[in-house]
């Protein structure tokens, strides 16, 4: 089992309105492992969010 690294100390990064969050996206479940790093505001909604996941991995966003 992958242990996450502690988060760091409370903070409220959404409140700042310049900061910057480094998200990494993987498909486990395909070898060879997929994935993609991707730089995103931390005000982004989960909306927005699964956006810029879908053009960082190619998807249209329609179901097979």
């Amino acid at each position: 089992m992958k242990r996450w690294p502690k988060p760091p100390p409370e903070e409220n990064l959404a409140s700042d309105t310049g900061a910057i969050l480094q998200i990494k996206v993987m498909l486990t479940v395909i070898i060879p492992m997929v994935w993609q790093r991707v730089l995103v505001p931390a005000n982004f909604t989960l909306r927005e969010l699964r956006g810029v996941i879908q053009i960082a991995m190619g998807w249209e966003g329609i179901h097979p």
